[in-house]
């Protein structure tokens, strides 16, 4: 009705009065409702060219990605959204904000900053094109000259953990803005640390129950005991990533979304190979109440529907 053929909508980035993160989306919001304006887009009920544009610079966006891959409709991040998940682990992983790299911006005062994002920020002032010449400031400014040799080395926290190779470490602004770093994590992105990680999964954890489960690491191998048939069991890290997501006695839907952060599998193979590992576990019988607790068992046999 209005003959409008494009729209482009901009992601709130946690900057200026939204820094403090109150009015960002989160995974209970927008996931259901990415999720059906994607499949909307895709049965063409739209009449408009419509692109989602979030704060950072990856070929692939977090803000697509992961609800997709929750509900396990990563065909239509291609489809519908024109990118493509490219698992190279042989090419390293680069930081993409172009913030001061291959962008700038200068506002209204003549401030010169690195990106439109950063813009009110003192601290990232690069300087001011009313007191120099802009060639002086593009090439000397102390700013600038931080932001283009960052390195996956440099940052801390989740982004430095992440293991998905598509993503560029999201935006420095919202790294500094909500982790007070501009080497810090941009922690508005959705990909959560493993609950594995940390020095009580990495040595040692127990499963709880009538009979203690206890697994240790040992060299590269997670070896488990049943102090009552004294009896050893070895694991991968993937088996005891699983088990030690058991003895916290979360659900396998949890699992599943703790497992695809890290590995890129679809949700239902995800889920497939938990259940395949327990059911061939020989330790099913003295794990077997910690999975009642969370209705785990409704998943295995003889309890699941087959379909």
């Amino acid at each position: 009705m209005l003959g409008i053929e494009y729209m482009s909508v901009m992601v709130i980035c946690p900057t200026g009065r939204a820094n403090d993160g109150s009015i960002l989306a989160d995974k209970k919001h927008w996931y259901p409702v990415f999720l059906d304006l994607t499949e909307r887009l895709s049965r063409g009920e739209f009449n408009v060219k419509f692109k989602i544009v979030p704060p950072n610079e990856s070929g692939v966006f977090w803000t697509h990605y992961f609800p997709l891959a929750f509900y396990n409709r990563l065909d239509l991040l291609e489809d519908v959204w024109h990118q493509k998940v490219d698992v190279n682990f042989d090419k390293p992983k680069e930081i993409a904000c172009q913030a001061g790299v291959r962008a700038c911006s200068i506002n209204h005062k003549g401030d010169v900053y690195g990106c439109d994002l950063m813009n009110g920020i003192d601290e990232l002032v690069a300087g001011n094109v009313k007191e120099q010449k802009f060639s002086e400031i593009w090439h000397n400014s102390v700013i600038f000259n931080k932001l283009r040799p960052i390195t996956f080395n440099d940052i801390s926290g989740k982004c430095a953990e992440c293991t998905l190779s598509w993503c560029g470490g999201g935006c420095r602004c919202s790294a500094l803005e909500l982790d007070g770093t501009l080497l810090g994590s941009d922690l508005a992105c959705f990909y959560e640390q493993r609950v594995r990680r940390g020095d009580c999964m990495k040595e040692h954890f127990i499963i709880k129950g009538k009979r203690d489960f206890i697994v240790d690491k040992v060299a590269d191998e997670y070896i488990g005991y049943d102090r009552l048939d004294l009896e050893y069991y070895a694991f991968d890290e993937i088996g005891a990533e699983i088990l030690y997501c058991i003895s916290k006695n979360l659900s396998l839907e949890k699992i599943v979304e703790l497992l695809q952060q890290d590995y890129e599998v679809s949700n239902e193979d995800c889920k497939q190979s938990i259940v395949s590992f327990l059911e061939e576990t020989p330790i099913l019988h003295i794990i077997y109440a910690n999975l009642v607790k969370s209705d785990f068992y409704l998943h295995l046999k003889p309890f699941r529907e087959e379909k």
